[in-house]
C-alpha cells in the first residue's frame, strides 16, 4: 500500500513540472492545484501508514494471547501416560502412590510378601513387618514401648530391663534395680514410704521396715501405728491407740500391763482379774467382779463373810436352804432329804452330806464334783470357759467388743454382758 502511495506522489510531481511551462494565470492556478493535490496525497499516505501499524500491533497482541492460553491449558492438564491398573506410583489414578512394600493390581494397592496393612484408611496403605515393627509388633497397634524391640512378632526388653507384663505380645520393660513398683522382681512394690535401691526396698526418713521379706518393705511410722506401735508387730488391740510409740487405753479403761509398749486395757469395775484396781488380786472362784468389788456369783450366797467363799444353798449340805441350815443327808433344790438325787444330777460328797448338782453348768462342780472354775471362767457343757467383760457395752445388743467368732453372752444370773473366748455357746444358769 505504501509503495502505491509513493508511486502516485512521483506521478504528481512529474505532472506539476510539465504544467510550469504553460503561460499565464492558468499556469499559476495549475501549479497551485498541483501543490494542493500533493499535500492531499501526502496526508493520505501518513494516515495509511498509521492504520497499517495499528493493525500490525493488534495482530501481534492477539497472537500473544493465544500463545498464553495454550501454555495455560498445557500446565493445567498434565499428561499421565502410566498404566493406573498396575503402576504403584499411579495406582487407580494418576499420582496415587501406594507407598513402600506395596504392589498395584487391578488399580488397587496391596502389601507385598509378609507385610501387613496397618492403616485404618481404606484408601491409604501403611505396610509394616509385624515380626519386627516396634509400633505394630505381632498385631497392628501393639507398640512395644520404651526399652523394647520387636522380635519374631513379640516385644522383648533390651539390655538389663525386665519385662513385667503378662501379655505374651506386649512388654512393660522396667529397671528392677530402681523401680519402686517392681523392686528386685516384678510386682514387688516398695510402698508409699519406700524407695528402691540396688533391687531392694528401703524406707525413707523415720519410717521403719516391718516386712520380713528381704526384697519388699512395709514402711511404718511406729510412733502412731496401732498394729506396730513402738516396734514392728506390737498391736495395741481394740481398745487402745498408738500415741508417741506407746499404746494408750481408750477413755474409761485402765492399762494393767507394766510394759511401756503394750497395753492391757481393762474395766476394773467388772474384770475379775483386776477388780477395783490393776494391782488387786483376782476374785476367788466363787465370786465375780461387779461394781469394782468381788461379789458372789449369781445363785451363790456369802455364808462365809464378805470375802469368804460363797456357797450354793440349793445343793450344799452344810448350808441347805440357808447359810445356817446343815443337812446330814442329800441337799437338792434347797431341800434336805434321804434318797437319791434326781435324774441328770450327780451325787457330790460335801462334808456332812451329799450335794445334788448339775455338773454341766455348776461353776463349783464343772464336769465333775469339786472342779471349780476360776473367777474369769463360766461352766459350759461341763467345761470351764474363759470370759472377759464386754468392754464399753451395757448389753449384747449392737455390742462389737467381742470380735469375730466370740459370742457376746449375758452372765449367768442376768449380770453384765461378757465375751466367751474360744467357744460359740453361751452359758446357762445352774439354779
Amino acid at each position: 500500500m505504501r509503495e502505491m502511495v509513493l508511486g502516485w506522489a512521483v506521478l504528481a510531481i512529474l505532472a506539476s513540472g510539465c504544467k510550469e511551462d504553460a503561460p499565464g494565470a492558468g499556469g499559476a492556478e495549475s501549479e497551485s492545484e498541483s501543490e494542493s493535490e500533493a499535500e492531499s496525497e501526502g496526508g493520505t499516505e501518513s494516515e495509511a501508514e498509521a492504520e497499517a501499524e495499528a493493525e500490525a500491533e493488534a495482530e501481534s497482541e492477539s497472537e500473544s494471547e493465544s500463545e498464553s492460553e495454550s501454555e495455560s491449558e498445557s500446565e493445567s492438564e498434565p499428561e499421565c501416560k502410566a498404566d493406573t491398573s498396575s503402576d504403584p506410583d499411579n495406582c487407580g489414578s494418576c499420582g496415587h502412590d501406594c507407598g513402600d512394600f506395596t504392589i498395584c493390581g487391578g488399580g488397587a494397592c496391596a502389601c507385598v510378601g509378609a507385610y501387613f496393612d496397618c492403616d485404618l484408611d481404606p484408601a491409604a496403605f501403611a505396610c509394616v513387618d509385624l515380626n519386627a515393627d516396634a509400633v505394630n509388633c505381632g498385631v497392628c497397634g501393639n507398640a512395644c514401648g520404651d526399652f523394647a524391640t520387636c522380635e519374631g512378632g513379640a516385644c522383648a526388653c533390651i539390655g538389663a530391663y525386665t519385662d513385667c507384663n503378662d501379655n505374651a505380645l506386649a512388654a512393660t520393660c522396667v529397671d528392677t534395680t530402681g523401680d519402686g513398683a517392681n523392686c528386685g522382681a516384678c510386682g514387688n512394690d516398695c510402698g508409699a514410704f519406700g524407695t528402691c535401691t540396688g533391687g531392694a526396698c528401703a524406707c525413707v526418713g523415720a519410717y521403719t521396715d516391718c516386712n520380713l521379706d528381704a526384697l519388699a518393705s512395709t514402711c511404718i511410722d511406729t510412733t502412731g501405728d496401732d498394729q506396730n506401735c513402738g516396734v514392728c508387730g506390737n498391736a495395741c488391740g481394740d481398745f487402745a491407740g498408738c500415741i508417741g510409740g506407746a499404746c494408750v487405753c481408750t477413755s474409761g479403761l485402765q492399762d494393767c500391763d507394766d510394759s511401756t509398749l503394750v497395753a492391757d486395757c481393762v474395766d476394773v469395775s467388772s474384770d475379775s482379774r483386776h477388780c477395783g484396781a490393776c494391782d488387786n488380786p483376782p476374785c476367788i472362784d466363787s465370786r465375780m467382779c461387779a461394781g469394782s468389788s468381788c461379789v458372789c456369783r449369781p445363785g451363790l450366797e456369802a455364808c462365809n463373810g464378805a470375802t469368804g467363799p460363797c456357797v450354793d444353798t440349793n445343793s450344799d449340805p452344810s448350808h441347805c436352804s440357808t447359810c445356817d441350815d446343815s443337812c446330814g443327808d442329800r441337799c437338792e433344790d434347797g431341800d434336805c432329804f434321804d434318797g437319791d438325787c434326781s435324774d441328770g444330777l450327780q451325787d457330790c460328797d460335801m462334808g456332812p452330806g451329799t450335794a445334788c448338782v448339775d455338773t454341766d453348768v455348776h461353776p463349783l462342780h464343772c464336769g465333775d464334783c469339786g472342779d471349780a472354775c476360776n473367777s474369769d471362767q463360766v461352766c459350759i457343757n461341763g467345761d470351764c470357759r474363759r470370759f472377759e467383760p464386754a468392754l464399753l457395752c451395757d448389753s449384747c445388743a449392737a455390742c462389737a467388743s467381742c470380735g469375730d467368732g466370740d459370742p457376746c453372752c449375758t452372765y449367768p444370773g442376768g449380770a453384765s454382758p461378757i465375751c466367751i473366748r474360744s467357744d460359740d455357746t453361751c452359758p446357762v444358769g445352774f439354779f
